[in-house]
Parts: structure tokens; sequence; C-alpha cells
């Protein structure tokens, strides 16, 4: 079917989430980066921790991952990961309670083909910088607002966190461009939708 037969509505966001607390990137010295939902190993959550290991400034790094594993085995396997780096552990988390904390970054190494990703979303509404893998929705939707590195390339990933040691201002050059909007804006755009297809009929 041609393509201009369709009208293409934004999906809403499920998390009413506003910019919360900001700090200058890198304060005090530590890179802080966030990751947050399911951690099971789809999502990549080892490709971050083993980039960060990488890393030539990996003691100047922190890494906050909320979320519980998929599996006791999966978790272990983080743990080691996790050795000689900083790395918390939130647990379980609500969207909420991420306003709590302050991110210099947050890092998506999703080896999935995420369809549109609600995290993505979150991260985008609360204004951080995002890198994120170039595999999915995650690339396509990203845009100005960070940067994209190939999906599992724990070398090119670690690339990026040192450069933002080296560079903190460029933290500051992201921008986003399309803001998530939230799901009642979605719902009156939907029904705005079907009165012009009823020709105006409520």
């Amino acid at each position: 079917m041609d393509p201009k037969l369709f009208t293409v509505i934004p999906n809403g966001s499920i998390a009413d989430l506003q910019p919360g607390k900001r700090r200058r990137p890198l304060a005090d010295g530590i890179l802080r980066i966030g990751h947050w939902g399911a951690l099971y190993p789809l999502k990549g959550i080892h490709v971050l921790l083993e980039a960060v290991q990488q890393c030539r400034y990996k003691s100047q790094m922190e890494v906050h991952l909320y979320g519980g594993t998929s599996d006791d085995g999966y978790g272990a396997q983080l743990q080691q990961l996790a050795e000689g780096i900083r790395v918390e552990f939130h647990g379980p988390f609500r969207a909420q309670d991420l306003l709590k904390d302050v991110f210099d970054v947050v890092v998506m190494p999703s080896l999935a083909a995420e369809s549109y990703s609600f995290a993505l979303d979150e991260a985008l509404a609360m204004g951080y910088p995002i890198v994120a893998s170039d595999f999915g929705a995650l690339g396509e939707r990203l845009g100005t607002a960070g940067r994209t590195f190939p999906r599992g390339d724990r070398a090119a990933l670690a690339g990026i966190l040192d450069e933002f040691i080296e560079r903190p201002a460029s933290l500051t050059k992201f921008k986003v461009a399309n803001p998530p909007i939230t799901i009642h804006e979605h719902a009156e755009l939907l029904e705005k939708l079907y009165e012009e297809v009823a020709g105006g009929e409520k």
C-alpha cells in the first residue's frame, strides 16, 4: 500500500516524567552512567559492564543499574563483571524512582531489535544524553539526543565513554528534537483522527 495513505501517530509514554535534578557533567570527577529496565541478556547489560571494564578511565566511572535480573545465573554473571569497577544494583523500581538519582548519561546497549522502547521515552523525557545500540528502534529514534554504537561492540562503547571523561562539555551538546508525548496526548490525537475519518461525526 502507498505509504501516503497512512497517518502515523507517536506512541504515548507510559510514564509521566519531567526533567529532574541536574548537575554540571562530571561535577565530582565521576561519570555517572544510568541504565534501567529488566536486566536480562538481550538488553545487553553485560555489554555495558564489559565496555566499562575496557575503559581507560574506568576508575572515574560509576554505573547505576535499575531493575531485577531475569535469572540467578545472569545475575551472578553481572556481579562478576562488576568486580573492580563501581556498579550499584538498585533492584526493582518504579519510574518515579529514577527521579531520585542524577546521571551524566544513560546507556542502552540492547542486543534486541527493539520495536519502540519506553525506557528511551523515559530517558528523553528526563532530558538525559543517551548512548544506545544502533539496532532497531533505538538507533532510529535517538536522533540528536545522543550517540549510537554498533550493536554489541564493547570497544566502540568504551571509546565513547572515555571520550566523555576527556571532554565533559560534549555531554551538553545533545538535544531532544522530538520529546515523547503523554498517553493522554496520544489519545487526543487518535480521537481527532477518528473524527476526521468519520467525517467529523462523533
